[in-house]
């Protein structure tokens, strides 16, 4: 009745409205993926008429990807993991999460985390030397289908755009980081003796991992709604050994709905 359908892109470049309508306290001001030119330009012509804003904070995204453009950019990439000597910190530099992209279940609605400000990954040589860590063809990242967008297309031209860092030490990466030293080397120590031991004790990491499968089999048309399939095969662990690197990391929107 009335009603106006706008078709004027989304907001995820726009950092002011992504603190509106996204985040909360404590939470990192998401990164994007798709085009860097979605800046709530139409959201703002609607609301100098005086038309009010409902149901912002609808979206399509993932969770633990970092940026790839500058330190100021919220240009991001999904990390394209070689190896598994990798972990998740967040601002106390404590482990918060096992799984890259791992959804959590509220109410029955399955939601992306929220991630801390600020977030690292830290990862050991081994990932370093699987060059990119970045994700470069991918049908839904802008960087990966746009030249220009990105500083550099190997690990080591990211470390020299200051986008990844590294230290020859936990006390060096600590200072490099903002986190604290104690900490972060009790953190890192924790996760190696676990890995040692063979079994991951805070999040069950390198164990299958299950999920509800949701939605049909297309081909078969067999209905497969609510099984219990495996999301990530078992594998072994890896400690994370000196010299060690770290990247910011938040979560991403392809775009706002």
């Amino acid at each position: 009745r009335k009603g106006v359908v706008l078709a004027c892109g989304g907001f995820e470049n726009n950092p002011d409205m992504l603190m509106n309508y996204f985040c909360s306290e404590g939470d990192a001001i998401p990164f994007f993926s798709g085009t860097p030119w979605n800046r709530g330009d139409g959201h703002k012509m609607v609301s100098e008429l005086g038309v009010p804003l409902w149901h912002m904070n609808s979206y399509a995204g993932a969770s633990g990807m970092f940026r790839v453009q500058s330190l100021d950019s919220g240009m991001s990439s999904w990390p394209n993991f070689k190896s598994k000597d990798y972990i998740y910190v967040n601002a106390e530099g404590r482990r918060f999460m096992g799984r890259h992209g791992r959804l959590k279940d509220e109410a029955g609605a399955w939601a992306l985390m929220s991630f801390p400000s600020p977030s690292h990954i830290i990862f050991g040589q081994a990932m370093f030397d699987g060059d990119p860590l970045m994700t470069v063809e991918s049908r839904s990242q802008w960087v990966a289908r746009i030249d220009g967008y990105r500083a550099a297309d190997t690990n080591q031209g990211m470390l020299d755009a200051g986008l990844f860092v590294k230290a020859d030490t936990v006390e060096e990466l600590a200072e490099k980081t903002g986190y604290d030293a104690t900490t972060l080397a009790e953190t890192i120590a924790k996760y190696n003796e676990d890995v040692a031991a063979g079994k991951e004790t805070q999040f069950g990491r390198g164990e299958a991992y299950y999920g509800t499968y949701v939605g049909s089999g297309r081909d078969t048309g067999e209905t497969r709604t609510g099984e219990q399939v495996v999301v990530i095969e078992p594998f072994e662990l890896l400690p994370i050994e000196p010299p060690y690197y770290a990247a910011q990391i938040s979560m991403v929107l392809l775009n706002t709905q």
